[in-house]
């Protein structure tokens, strides 16, 4: 079966049913696929998963355990919040510049100068964007804590590869 979404859940599913389940990694079920690897469907799919299953060399996904998957939803988690944290940041600091106020990069400086730079009159932001910009909770970002204050600590289950 070719590991997506939701493959490690039917893969328990069928080993308690009796079968035997191997989980291939779709990027190396797609040499074999015909029409290459960017032709993609379902009638395709599972001719190219068996021929890639039968070569003696091929390397198979570990069918994860409920325990394993629930380590990496903390992990998925917290890389989601550190990526929008970086986009927010990135959008206010861009949002700054085009009235001409640098910022160094880096969440910390825009914590501690966002309001200064707000109530700075000298720089040419006018009071429509001094408004709205000054709508962001106080200090800013505070809504968006820093992951790892904010989750328990990572632990991995017996089995699990860490991260």
């Amino acid at each position: 079966m070719e590991a997506c979404s939701a493959a490690h859940y039917w893969a328990r599913r069928l080993r308690a049913l009796g079968h035997v389940v191997r989980l291939i990694a779709s990027q190396f079920a797609a040499p074999y696929r015909k029409g290459g690897k960017h032709v993609k469907n379902d009638a395709l799919d599972p001719e190219a998963i068996c021929e890639a299953a039968s070569r003696p060399q091929m390397r198979f996904v570990t069918i994860k355990t409920p325990e394993q998957q629930s380590v990496l939803v903390i992990h998925r988690l917290r890389n989601g919040f550190i990526e929008e944290r970086t986009a927010l940041v990135n959008r206010l600091r861009s949002l700054l510049i085009e009235f001409g106020v640098f910022l160094p990069q880096g969440i910390d400086a825009l914590r501690t100068r966002f309001v200064e730079a707000l109530e700075d009159a000298s720089n040419e932001m006018n009071g429509s964007a001094r408004n709205r910009l000054s709508r962001f909770p106080e200090p800013p970002l505070s809504t968006l804590p820093h992951p790892a204050s904010t989750l328990p600590p990572i632990r991995t289950t017996p089995g699990s590869a860490s991260m």
